[in-house]
């Protein structure tokens, strides 16, 4: 996988890969823009920068989870130009309380979009979670640059998954109380509630899942991302 891709050549969007290669000032970027978005888990910068840790030093292995893609989006192709967004991909390796439970509702009562799922015996490692996406305002607004970066996170899950040999579904989860604007967003894209829920940071968190099969809605959605994306490159840079 390449270390740096440009996203949008128009206005010159970058994703740069989180490797041994990357610049340090990009983490550091991307640990302060995390801190501004997340202000009600003052863990966050502090667990995302542990994980950064782990992948800058060759490794994948963090806790209990195995840290796969993680990206910082950048508005140029330079550690210098600003850090608009940042994303990660990981399994779940430990099997808890928590993780049971949401493997005995794909089990039993799967959300319709993952009926596939149903009294399959999969583990919790075979699964595939999105984690800590982070985009700043302007960027969540701009046609020039959100589809970009949100094709390029789907895209990268769906690698992921296939090249692993795993079940089709991206899993995610957000807090539950006062969050509407990420449950609208995970609406837009095609994510299910599951049922399921977890303690993560002091919080209880919803559990969502994403069908990325090729006889799902995915790849329909993934392209119509990617046709609005192509329509601002020539007509809009910033």
């Amino acid at each position: 996988m390449n270390q740096i891709e440009t996203l949008n050549r128009a206005n010159q969007l970058t994703a740069h890969l989180v490797s041994p290669s990357i610049e340090p000032s990009l983490i550091q970027a991307s640990l302060d823009l995390t801190r501004i978005l997340f202000p009600y888990e003052p863990t966050a910068p502090h667990t995302l920068g542990q994980a950064y840790e782990v992948l800058t030093s060759g490794q994948a292995r963090y806790g209990h989870c195995d840290l796969l893609d993680y990206f910082i989006y950048t508005l140029g192709p330079t550690p210098h130009h600003p850090v608009v967004g940042a994303s990660g991909l990981y399994r779940v390796l430990e099997k808890t309380e928590h993780t049971a439970s949401i493997l005995k509702t794909f089990r039993s009562t799967p959300p319709a979009s993952v009926a596939f799922l149903r009294n399959q015996e999969h583990d919790i490692s075979d699964f595939v979670w999105g984690g800590r996406l982070c985009i700043e305002p302007h960027s969540a607004r701009s046609p020039a640059r959100m589809p970009f970066i949100i094709h390029h996170i789907l895209s990268s899950a769906q690698r992921a998954i296939h090249a692993k040999g795993l079940p089709p579904a991206l899993l995610a989860f957000t807090m539950r109380n006062d969050n509407d604007r990420v449950n609208r967003f995970y609406a837009q894209m095609g994510f299910e509630a599951t049922g399921a829920s977890l303690e993560y940071g002091g919080l209880v968190q919803d559990v969502f899942v994403l069908n990325l099969s090729s006889n799902s809605p995915f790849p329909s959605r993934l392209a119509e991302l990617k046709a609005a994306a192509v329509r601002h490159t020539t007509t809009q840079t910033r």
